[in-house]
């Protein structure tokens, strides 16, 4: 999913948790993208451009399911419990796990299960098929 439509689900979680900062949501939402960049720039993780086409190629560390549930998790708890905030807490979380969700459809097979078993992938590669992409992501900014 690009980056925008990440950002447009700061809009669906804000309208579910109204008093929450936006800010804060829009963190949560772009998350695991700001951990890819990281993870680039640290060699953990790595892109490849074949044919003029970017393939993110190896990114299990930041956008596996497996980081998205414990990551989304862990902060829940520690927002929730340590800061005695769940709401923010709920907020937060729902939006580090909405990348991951989104990115399945969106993605090449590229999403791992767990970074410990990237062998396992999944993805929908709906951006390999521009047309559907386009009413897809323009459809869903709507929809947000």
């Amino acid at each position: 999913m690009y980056a925008i439509n990440h950002a447009a689900t700061a809009l669906l979680i804000k309208k579910k948790f109204p008093k929450q900062k936006m800010i804060w949501l829009l963190v949560s939402v772009q998350l695991v993208e700001l951990m890819w960049v990281a993870f680039n720039y640290l060699g953990i993780e790595k892109f490849e451009i074949v044919d003029g086409t970017i393939h993110l190629g190896y990114l299990p560390w930041s956008h596996s399911v497996f980081t998205g549930v414990v990551l989304s998790l862990a902060t829940w708890l520690i927002i929730s419990k340590g800061f005695n905030n769940s709401k923010l807490g709920t907020a937060i979380a729902l939006g580090i796990i909405s990348h991951i969700i989104l990115d399945i459809f969106m993605h090449e097979p590229d999403i791992a299960l767990a970074p410990f078993a990237s062998n396992s992938t999944l993805g929908l590669n709906i951006q390999n098929i521009p047309l559907l992409t386009i009413i897809v992501e323009t459809g869903y900014g709507i929809f947000c």
